[in-house]
């Protein structure tokens, strides 16, 4: 086999290796600068929120006019330290309405986005 043949074949083998790494780490990167803008972490939050409100409603069998506080919440969400990137504060709201963020940007995102 020639030396230029080697070589192509080194070259080949070496980028069926490279190329899908750097693809896979592109992916990533694309996925974690998405989800770390400030409104993207504030949805996910109000998101996360919601569906505490409505675990908390399902499970205390509570209408529409029912309210949750954050001590009622307390065992349905992940987390309790609950902030906007964007210094925003989220206040909850009756069941079957979106809670809110004080960004008026952020909540206005949910609200138009909400599943």
């Amino acid at each position: 086999m020639s030396q230029t043949r080697k070589n192509l074949l080194l070259v080949g083998c070496v980028s069926a290796v490279l190329f899908p790494a750097v693809f896979l780490f592109y992916m990533w990167s694309a996925r974690v600068d998405r989800s770390t803008k400030p409104e993207m972490a504030c949805f996910y939050n109000l998101h996360e929120i919601d569906g505490a409100e409505q675990a908390w409603a399902v499970a205390n069998q509570k209408t529409t006019n029912d309210t949750p506080s954050w001590a009622d919440l307390r065992g349905y969400l992940r987390s309790t330290n609950f902030t906007c990137p964007a210094g925003g504060t989220y206040s909850l709201a009756r069941i079957g309405e979106p809670p809110a963020c004080s960004v008026s940007e952020h909540a206005a995102l949910y609200r138009k986005q909400r599943p």
